[in-house]
């Protein structure tokens, strides 16, 4: 996983049992975030959603609130996936302002389908119980070959000539662009003034 130091403890399964009540304890938080009800983000309700006792849930758990915190980092990490699968697959003869419009639609797509109130609760439990919330965006390390790639390869001079390091760190920037207005319920979130303004700071960050 990307996100390594962000990972709660989660007790391993030794048997195939196990195995399957922590993957249920996992689905169950999932099906509870995307119902979309802020309000029934707590151990009660995946204990009931789930089918296990609030005692088998911290049996195998430190907090109830791991469930949820890595069921939306495993969210994180399939968009970011599908992100590596768009770089990769960008035509060599168009501009990146078309890339980053595919990616930002990517990424609108993935937050649109989240209660935002829910998300930020969710954010808030990363910081708090993270030892290093900062890596949140450290994952982001995911799309940068891929970028570097796609910048070698493109014959159109609209990238940004750059070096990981100074890409991983505008990328930070341009997905905080991204995030931040959903994070905020922000009724600009996901509309297209939110998406004009993305592609363009984005464009003017990785592009020429």
């Amino acid at each position: 996983m990307e996100h390594k130091k962000l990972l709660p403890k989660i007790k391993k399964p030794n048997q195939p049992r196990a195995e399957v009540t922590v993957d249920n304890i996992l689905e169950s938080a999932d099906a509870i975030f995307s119902e979309g009800d802020h309000k029934s983000i707590n151990a009660r309700n995946l204990a009931t959603k789930s089918g296990y006792s609030i005692g088998t849930l911290y049996y195998y758990l430190e907090k109830a609130e791991d469930a949820f915190i890595l069921m939306i980092i495993k969210r994180r990490e399939r968009q970011f996936h599908q992100l590596v699968e768009i770089i990769s697959a960008f035509p060599e003869d168009k501009p990146i302002g078309d890339l980053l419009a595919q990616m930002i639609d990517s990424s609108f797509k993935e937050y649109n389908r989240m209660n935002h109130r829910s998300f930020f609760m969710i954010f808030r439990m990363i910081l708090r119980f993270s030892k290093n919330p900062l890596a949140f965006d450290n994952a982001l390390s995911l799309l940068v070959e891929p970028l570097i790639n796609a910048q070698r390869r493109n014959n159109t001079d609209t990238f940004r000539n750059l070096e990981s390091d100074d890409l991983l760190m505008l990328l930070k920037t341009c997905f905080a662009i991204i995030r931040r207005p959903f994070l905020e319920q922000n009724p600009i979130a996901g509309s297209p003034k939110h998406r004009e303004l993305a592609i363009d700071t984005m464009a003017r960050l990785l592009g020429k």
